[in-house]
């Protein structure tokens, strides 16, 4: 769903309340579901509006809101094809390639 917000490289422990409190700004979100699968904490936000999800995705891709580590955000379909692997933050840079 467009409306949805994959956030990866979370730092271990990260609560579904973080995730909810940095994302806000970007609308309203329906839901937070945090994750950790085989050692990788990533979450899913889904916002009521698309364009809050692509807001989202701009701006916080490549951040540092949770830590020192940049965060990977991005769509389900980016996250689906591997791309938070593939697309990795880039750690000198900060930021690694845009999700499109």
């Amino acid at each position: 769903d467009s409306s949805t917000a994959w956030v990866g490289h979370l730092p271990k422990g990260t609560s579904d309340e973080n995730v909810h409190r940095v994302f806000k700004k970007f609308g309203q979100i329906a839901f937070v579901q945090v994750c950790v699968h085989e050692q990788q904490t990533f979450a899913i936000v889904a916002y009521e509006e698309v364009r809050s999800a692509h807001m989202a995705i701009q701006a916080m891709h490549g951040s540092r809101a949770f830590g020192d580590k940049p965060i990977w955000v991005g769509s389900r379909h980016q996250a689906s094809k591997g791309h938070v692997e593939q697309q990795g933050v880039d750690k000198e840079r900060g930021r690694g390639s845009p999700p499109s």
